[in-house]
């Protein structure tokens, strides 16, 4: 248990004022545990490096009105393949185990929906990096703790009376949520490798209420 909180918090206290100074000129957009590195030589604190910036965007592009207004900015920026630059049009992307709920929602139904409510807005336009920086760590976490239902509960004996409860439930949530959008993760992945319909893939996730059954395995 104690391995598992240092690693998840040396993971946020490492990378989180990290992503703060990138911030001010760029977004990663697919950050995951596959694009963060560790070195823990000699059991030494774990350190953490990011890489990949593959599909990263200037921030100020990104977070333009327009494309038109983007592209005159004559700044380096990801540019998709109709020229498009800014978080309307620019395709989502990333590890779609790692989105917020709001890049399932822009995904799905377009950056009209995100702008008809706020909060998805915000959340889609500047804290993409956050939050899956949060969920690594939350995976970090929960993956290195022990299988809880098979530990005997004696929290009452130490003290911890919730503490034992609280992370068996918090296992068994992340389980939930990773069986539940591993396979659409693979959905994604096969649609981009083999070229197939992604009208169709929307259009089944949408009939399934994707975006609604992440943001309640969220909560």
């Amino acid at each position: 248990f104690q391995a598992a909180c240092r690693f998840a918090r040396e993971l946020l206290l490492q990378l989180a004022p990290a992503f703060v100074e990138i911030a001010a000129v760029a977004f990663h957009r697919d950050v995951n545990a596959h694009n963060i590195l560790i070195d823990r030589a000699q059991e030494q604190v774990p350190q953490y490096g990011l890489v990949d910036f593959g599909l990263a965007v200037d921030v100020t592009c990104w977070q333009r009105d327009d494309d038109a207004a983007a592209a005159g900015a004559n700044r380096p920026s990801r540019v998709g393949q109709d020229g498009a630059c800014t978080w309307h049009h620019l395709d989502v992307g990333g590890d779609c185990r790692y989105w917020p709920v709001s890049a399932w929602v822009q995904f799905l139904f377009g950056w009209t929906e995100l702008e008809a409510h706020p909060p998805w807005r915000f959340e889609y336009r500047a804290q993409l990096d956050l939050h899956s920086l949060g969920l690594t760590a939350l995976q970090v976490l929960v993956e290195m703790l022990p299988p809880l239902d098979a530990v005997p509960m004696r929290g009452e004996q130490e003290g911890v009376p919730g503490l034992a409860a609280a992370m068996l439930a918090l296992q068994r949530r992340w389980v939930q949520y990773w069986s539940a959008v591993a396979p659409l993760h693979a959905r994604l992945m096969d649609t981009f490798h083999h070229g197939g319909d992604w009208d169709t893939l929307k259009t089944e996730c949408r009939d399934a209420a994707v975006d609604g059954a992440v943001a309640e395995l969220l909560q």
